[in-house]
């Protein structure tokens, strides 16, 4: 013989309309409670997360509610970097959006944006950061007073292919890339430009596709 299991559910009264926040909550959460103890009675050992979120997901849609799994909805930070390369916007353009969807829909926070967006886009950005060497060299610094040899911080990077590399696809994802022949006379080929500036304390080195 299989042994019955029957759970007892406590009768309380209605929730009042007139009641305060504090005891719709109460009254809420103790229910809430009861349904959680009948499901997990009724569902089998296992495969228990499967098979919960069914049963509520077809509870809910007879109240014309609709279940989502949150880890299913919710964005990776890579997918938010890769929407922000495809809208042609910044970490501050994605922080903008990400406060305007959840100011409009409280309901939505946390759930479909990662908390902490802009350090984490930082973070991620900062870990493709391309590896750069730093050595003190000795460069022609003009001064005032006469010409002198001083050593100076030189940076660059291990590699410059990589970066034109990625120069290459950003502008090719942006449309930003216009033919050769337009203005010059080789065709289909690719146009890298540099450009030094001094200051009084730098001499940076840009790079242009």
């Amino acid at each position: 013989k299989v042994k019955r299991q029957f759970l007892p559910l406590q009768s309380s009264r209605v929730c009042q309309e007139t009641a305060s926040e504090k005891s719709k909550k109460k009254w809420v959460k103790r229910h809430s409670d009861q349904l959680k103890l009948l499901l997990d009675g009724i569902t089998p050992k296992g495969n228990d997360s499967d098979v919960k979120s069914k049963i509520v997901a077809k509870f809910a849609s007879e109240y014309g509610l609709f279940v989502l799994n949150k880890d299913e909805l919710l964005l990776s930070i890579e997918t938010v970097a890769a929407m922000r390369d495809e809208i042609r916007g910044g970490t501050n353009t994605m922080c903008r959006i990400k406060s305007f969807l959840e100011k409009q829909s409280p309901v939505i926070r946390g759930v479909i944006f990662p908390p902490c967006l802009k350090a984490k886009l930082g973070n991620l950005d900062a870990s493709d950061n391309e590896p750069h060497s730093s050595c003190l060299h000795a460069c022609i610094v003009s001064s005032t007073d006469d010409t002198k040899t001083q050593l100076r911080n030189h940076t660059c990077v291990t590699f410059p292919c990589h970066v034109l590399e990625k120069m290459h696809e950003l502008a090719v994802l942006q449309d930003a890339v216009q033919k050769s022949e337009d203005f010059m006379s080789f065709p289909n080929m690719l146009a890298y430009s540099w450009n030094c500036d001094k200051s009084s304390t730098d001499m940076p080195t840009t790079m242009k596709l």
